[in-house]
């Protein structure tokens, strides 16, 4: 680690004058001015984070690839010290006046989605009384041929009796315009790219814009609601009249690629209509079907998926159909599951010393570390409790701790959770009180 002097480039050798002490103080102020915004950035990490993950369960269908949201990044103190410097700039106007200060990145597939994501966030954060400026770069890219939607709004924030308000920006871009941004580098050089690399990026900018393009119409293709016709008694089935048997059971004309799909599923064999129509009637089956699905999940089948159940058990049997809802609910899960734990990853120090301060001095974000281990159960009144002994286990194991470091462990993550208010689960599934109720003899 490099020490106070070498980060502000006092001499090694000779005399230390008052000139340079009072450069160190400053600093050193600067310093922990910016280490006070870092501690309350993390607070806005969390909230913004958590309202931007809910927001992304809202795009689009589970059949789409959906939004992810990248690792938060906060502003380094080396970006807003050139930044202080080229605009003569206190560190503390520097944080003030800084629009980024906190930055989150989301990826989606395409153009579709980062408008519909752009909205879902705009509307999130005006309901939570913030006021989101929009930019959109994709209707009018920078000159670099940077292309992404950015909404900037600023947060006012307290921790620990300091306040402050920061900046915040949310870039939006497509999976093509986030390559372009690690290719180009844009991040690296910023405002001053050298003009021979600036045409460079925006011939690729171009490239890629338009293969961005050409999967917006692939996009449109697959996803344009397909008409059909009602079925004649004792039809085979055909596109109109999976079209038709998907509007009337779900009350909504399916997109072009459900329609395909089902064709593929049926493939050579015969089915008739009116046997698919009975399926999707059958109030028993499809009660079934939703048990079996929410066996792994915590949500109902979508329609596209009770369609999809509904052609396995006109070929295969009811049977093998619920069968295939637990399974695939499984999968869909894992799915889920593993995207919500890149979310809350930020959450969780790379290093144990970066824990074991966070937990000494009360900042660690322990809900959703304890989120993230998989030990947060909810108990049927909307409890929230935790698994405590395996939130430490997990601890322990994701750090590598043994002997006398493992100890410790244990002391600091039991006491930050006493402190947080989760309940320690006994593994009844049940919180204190439902417990006591349910147990009373009485």
């Amino acid at each position: 680690m490099r020490s106070l002097g070498a980060a502000c480039n006092l001499p090694r050798r000779g005399r230390i004058t008052p000139r340079h002490l009072s450069w160190v103080d400053t600093v050193a102020e600067q310093a922990a001015k910016y280490i006070k915004a870092v501690e309350l950035a993390d607070v806005v990490v969390r909230r913004i984070g958590a309202l931007l993950a809910s927001s992304l369960e809202k795009v689009g269908s589970p059949d789409l690839v959906k939004g992810v949201l990248d690792k938060p990044r906060i502003k380094l103190l080396s970006s807003l010290a050139r930044k202080a410097k080229q605009r003569k700039w206190s560190i503390e106007e520097a944080i003030e006046k800084c629009w980024d200060f906190v930055g989150f990145r989301v990826v989606c597939n395409n153009l579709q989605d980062v408008s519909r994501a752009a909205d879902l966030f705009q509307r999130a954060l005006e309901e939570n009384g913030l006021k989101p400026h929009r930019h959109d770069y994709i209707e009018e890219p920078q000159k670099t041929g940077y292309r992404a939607i950015h909404i900037t709004f600023p947060v006012k924030v307290g921790f620990a009796g300091d306040d402050m308000t920061l900046g915040c920006e949310i870039q939006i871009r497509t999976r093509l315009q986030d390559a372009w941004g690690h290719l180009s580098r844009e991040e690296l050089y910023g405002k001053n790219v050298p003009e021979s690399l600036l045409e460079r990026t925006r011939e690729l900018a171009e490239t890629l814009a338009k293969a961005d393009a050409v999967a917006e119409e692939i996009r449109r293709q697959v996803t344009k609601p397909r008409k059909g016709e009602e079925p004649a008694a004792n039809a085979p089935l055909t596109a109109d009249a999976i079209a038709f048997l998907y509007r009337r059971a779900f009350a909504e004309e399916p997109p072009d690629y459900v329609v395909e799909i089902a064709l593929r599923q049926v493939g050579e064999k015969k089915i008739r209509a009116d046997a698919l129509d009975a399926l999707l009637r059958d109030k028993t089956f499809l009660g079934k079907l939703d048990a079996a699905y929410l066996e792994h999940t915590k949500w109902s089948p979508y329609p596209a998926m009770i369609m999809e159940c509904a052609i396995h058990a006109a070929l295969n049997g009811t049977a093998s159909a619920i069968a295939f809802a637990k399974r695939q609910g499984k999968a869909d899960w894992a799915e889920i599951d593993a995207q919500y734990k890149s979310e809350l990853s930020h959450a969780v120090p790379e290093t144990w010393s970066d824990l074991k301060e966070q937990l000494e001095d009360r900042s660690a974000d322990i809900d959703t570390i304890a989120a993230y281990f998989d030990a947060v159960k909810t108990c049927g009144c909307g409890t929230e409790m935790a698994e405590f002994d395996d939130v430490v286990s997990s601890v322990q194991l994701h750090y590598g701790l043994e002997g006398d470091d493992a100890s410790e462990a244990s002391k600091l993550v039991i006491a930050a959770l006493n402190d947080s208010g989760l309940e320690d689960s006994d593994g009844s599934g049940l919180c204190s009180y439902c417990n006591h109720v349910f147990n009373d003899d009485d």
